[in-house]
């Protein structure tokens, strides 16, 4: 795992190869393809092993409790931001400083996942959850 004590962050995947409980992506390739850089991203530490790691475990558990054991098909999709949201309803978009990590390299200001499930019957479940990646508690949130 890369580590820069500086900034507090680390190299963070945005298709992770472990789930939560261990077991590891789909297939081989696919584990193996998750360390490639472009499914990575600078994450500071203290919102990815947190509020991010929390989220992502409210996916899992939502694909293996419910959408998969119905038949469903889970689509993701996963990016980045170099805007802020506010703890507004509904939440705003605020602007904010970019990090840089190193000349070139900028660490985003927030990390995204999208989804919907859908069903054999053509019913659909869909859901996005936005998080301020930063490294201090009052900026953190996470909707």
């Amino acid at each position: 795992m890369f580590q820069n004590n500086s900034l507090g962050c680390h190299k963070g995947q945005l298709y992770p190869a472990m789930t939560a409980s261990g077991n590891t992506a789909n297939s081989v390739n696919s584990a193996a393809s998750t360390y490639q850089y472009t499914n990575t991203v600078l994450q500071c530490v203290s919102f990815n092993t947190g509020q991010w790691r929390v989220w992502e475990g409210n996916i899992r558990t939502f694909a293996v409790q419910t959408c998969l054991p119905a038949g469903g098909k889970l689509y993701l999709i996963t990016g980045i931001s170099f805007v802020a949201i506010q703890n507004t309803q509904p939440p705003q978009p605020v602007q904010v400083p970019v990090i840089q990590f190193a000349p070139g390299i900028d660490n985003p200001n927030s990390v995204w996942t999208a989804g919907t499930c859908l069903y054999p019957n053509g019913q659909c479940v869909a859901f996005a959850v936005i998080g301020n990646n930063v490294l201090s508690p009052p900026g953190k949130l996470t909707q």
